[in-house]
């Protein structure tokens, strides 16, 4: 018999992390392709903001909308299969993948290990549990 779950009974809830720094993405760029240009894109970002203050047009980056050739020349792994499942298969009619210029020091500033140490306090030895998913490749 295949153990997909190792769980004892005094167990009262399994959690799973995935995580995707999105603020290093949007600091470093994917796969750290844009720190040489981090200074100016806080420029851009800082510009945009005052003119929004100032009454004027907000400016947007990011992707619009992508054709599935489009999709298939994307160069990284990651991002294809990003696309497809929010523009195809679980898209959203009111999401989108662009987002204000200005909020892009925002972006930059936030990181998702700012607290994941969180959860690395040691669980008492009876509430530990092991599971093994068998996910489709």
């Amino acid at each position: 018999m295949p153990e997909d779950a190792i769980i004892r009974r005094n167990t009262a809830a399994i959690a799973t992390l995935s995580m995707f720094n999105s603020g290093e993405v949007r600091r470093n760029g994917f796969e750290n392709s844009q720190t040489n240009i981090i200074q100016q894109r806080l420029k851009r970002a800082a510009a945009a903001r005052t003119q929004e203050a100032s009454g004027g047009k907000v400016q947007y980056e990011g992707v619009d909308s992508l054709t599935g050739e489009q999709i298939a020349k994307t160069p990284t792994d990651l991002y294809p299969e990003g696309f497809v499942y929010y523009y195809r298969t679980h898209a959203h009619p009111n999401s989108t993948f662009l987002y204000t210029t200005s909020s892009l020091m925002d972006l930059m500033a936030w990181d998702c290990t700012a607290g994941a140490r969180t959860l690395y306090y040691r669980l008492l030895p009876l509430n530990i549990t092991v599971v093994k998913f068998p996910w489709p490749a």
